[in-house]
C-alpha cells in the first residue's frame, strides 16, 4: 500500500522543485487522475443498505443539509461561475458528487453513467431544486434521490 500511497501522491514521477508551481486545471486533473488510480486499486462493492432501506452518508459534504448547500450555491454564484471563490466553495460538494457518480457507476450492475451524461452544472442545478424543496434532508441523501430520479435515463453501455 505504501507504494501505491506514493504514487497516488506524485502519480509516480519525482517531486517538482519549488520553482514550478501547479495551475489550479492541472492540480484537478491531478486529483482527478489520482482518485481513477484509487478506484483501480479499490475491490468492488456492492451497493447495499440495512433491511429497512436505511444506510450511513458518511461525514464531510455529503453530511451537510440541503438548506446549507442552496445557500453556499447561492454565495458561489455571487462571486461568478468559474472564479476561484466559487470554486472554494463549492469544491466539496462538486468532489463528494462526483465521486459518487464514480462509485455508483463502478458497483452498479448495467450502469455506464448513473447520471446520463448529464454535466456538472447540470447535476447542481437539479440538486438546488431538490434541496429547497428539502432544506432539512442531507447533502448525500440528495445525491442518492437524485440517482434514483435517474435510474430508468441512465447510460447502460459505453459507446464509442
Amino acid at each position: 500500500m505504501f507504494i501505491a500511497y506514493g504514487l497516488l501522491i506524485n502519480n509516480g514521477v519525482q517531486p517538482m522543485s519549488q520553482d514550478r508551481r501547479l495551475s489550479l486545471g492541472e492540480r484537478v486533473l491531478r486529483m482527478f487522475r489520482n482518485i481513477a488510480l484509487l478506484l483501480s486499486i479499490v475491490p468492488g462493492t456492492a451497493l447495499a443498505a440495512d433491511s429497512t432501506g436505511n444506510y450511513m452518508v458518511g461525514g464531510g459534504s455529503g453530511s451537510v443539509l440541503c438548506g446549507e448547500f442552496v445557500r453556499a450555491l447561492e454565495q458561489a454564484t455571487a462571486k461568478g461561475e468559474g472564479t476561484i471563490g466559487y470554486v472554494n466553495i463549492m469544491q466539496g460538494f462538486t468532489m463528494y458528487l462526483l465521486g459518487f457518480r464514480s462509485g455508483y457507476n463502478k458497483a452498479a450492475t448495467d450502469t455506464y453513467d448513473i447520471f446520463s451524461g448529464i454535466e456538472e452544472k447540470g447535476l447542481m442545478n437539479q440538486l438546488a431544486i431538490y434541496c429547497k424543496e428539502n432544506p432539512k434532508t442531507r447533502f448525500g441523501i440528495a445525491v442518492s434521490a437524485l440517482a434514483e430520479r435517474n435510474y430508468s435515463t441512465r447510460i447502460r453501455e459505453y459507446v464509442p
